[in-house]
C-alpha cells in the first residue's frame, strides 16, 4: 500500500516538468522475467502483443559515436540485448520511459501511432527504467500500443552510462550505429515525432 501511495506521488510531482531526480525505489530482482504473483512478465508481455527483443552481439564493445556497451534484460528476462551490439542497417528510436511518470503517460499513445506506421523502416525500443510496477507498465503499453520490444533497468544502474538524467528520454541512432540526436522531453503529438524522425534519419513515414 505505501508503494502504490509513493509511485502516486511522483509521478503526480512530476507530470508538469519531466521526471528526473526522484524516481520509485527499485524494483524487485525479478523485474525481468517474473511478476511477484500471477503471471510471469514474459506471459504477460506475450498476451500484451509486445515483440520479442532483437538479437545483438553480446560481445560488442562500444564505438566512439555509437551506444555504450550496455546490457539489458529483455522484459520477460527471455533474453539479453547489448545495445553496442544492436544490428546495423535499420535506424532505431530508443525511448527510455516508466508507467510512474506523467509525462511518459502522456507520451505513450503518440509513440504507439508513430510505431504503427515505422514499421519496415524504423526500428523502436523500450527501456522501462527503475519500475516497481512492470505488470502496469506492460498494460499501460498495450493500451497506448506501444507493442515494440522492451527491455528492463530495473535497478537504474544503466543511467550514468547513457546520460539519462530524466524520463521520458529518446536516443535516435541510424542505420550505421551512430547516435545523431537526444530528445530529453515528451513528445506532443505523432507529427512532432515524425519530424524528428525524418530530420534525424531522413525518413518519412506519412
Amino acid at each position: 500500500m505505501i508503494r502504490h501511495v509513493v509511485v502516486a506521488a511522483v509521478a503526480a510531482a512530476l507530470v508538469l516538468s519531466g521526471c528526473g531526480g526522484n524516481t520509485p525505489a527499485a524494483a524487485p530482482a525479478s523485474v525481468g522475467g517474473k511478476a511477484s504473483t500471477g503471471p510471469s512478465l514474459l506471459e504477460l508481455r506475450t498476451a500484451a502483443g509486445i515483440g520479442a527483443c532483437p538479437a545483438s552481439d553480446l560481445t560488442a564493445t562500444a564505438t566512439g559515436n555509437g551506444l555504450p556497451a550496455t546490457v539489458f534484460d529483455c522484459l520477460g528476462g527471455d533474453s539479453k540485448v547489448n545495445l553496442a551490439g544492436l544490428p546495423k542497417g535499420k535506424p532505431i528510436v530508443l525511448n527510455f520511459w516508466a508507467q510512474w511518470c506523467g509525462p511518459c503517460r502522456q507520451e505513450g499513445p503518440i509513440l504507439g501511432q508513430v510505431y504503427a506506421k515505422a514499421k519496415g523502416r524504423v526500428r523502436m525500443l523500450g527501456v522501462m527504467e527503475v519500475d516497481p510496477e512492470p505488470g502496469s507498465a506492460i498494460a499501460l503499453a498495450k493500451q497506448d500500443g506501444m507493442l515494440y520490444p522492451m527491455m528492463v533497468d530495473p535497478d537504474g544502474k544503466a543511467r550514468t552510462a547513457l546520460r539519462i538524467t530524466a524520463l521520458p528520454q529518446t536516443i535516435f541512432i541510424d542505420a550505421h550505429g551512430v547516435v545523431v540526436k537526444r530528445v530529453v522531453a515528451a513528445f506532443d503529438s505523432p507529427q512532432q515525432l515524425e519530424a524528428t524522425i525524418q530530420q534525424a534519419f531522413g525518413v518519412t513515414l506519412g
